[in-house]
């Protein structure tokens, strides 16, 4: 729960709202609401955290190879892209990928796809 410091700091000085989280949907559907009550705009800009979006890449790579000496290469690469901001053309690699997986693995693959999708949005 928000204190009154808090929310008469936020009135004060807020001018945006930049929130850094994991991605994980049940943190971000509780900001708006705690915004509020802090009565600051509810607009806000998200920041996801480097370590856990290339932990889910990591999952991702691990389902797509069955060697882990593939997994790690492509993980490498995966992650270099990302940080030069390539980010798109990453996704699109992920995609060519899971168009030749099949069953369990092409399941974790999709959503660790869309988490990437996810961060971009």
């Amino acid at each position: 729960m928000a204190s009154r410091n808090t929310k008469t700091w936020f009135k004060k000085k807020a001018n945006f709202n930049c929130l850094i989280a994991d991605g994980a949907e049940w943190i971000w559907i509780h900001i708006p609401p705690l915004l509020t009550r802090l009565g600051c705009p509810v607009e806000t800009y998200q920041l996801f955290d480097f370590y856990h979006v290339t932990e889910n890449l990591k999952v991702f790579a691990d389902a797509a190879f069955h060697e882990e000496v593939q997994s790690k290469q492509w993980f490498i690469k995966a992650r270099k892209s990302l940080k030069k901001g390539h980010a798109k053309s990453l996704i699109s690699q992920m995609d060519e990928l899971i168009a030749v997986a099949t069953g369990e693995r092409c399941k974790i693959m999709v959503v660790k796809r869309n988490y990437q999708i996810g961060c971009l949005s």
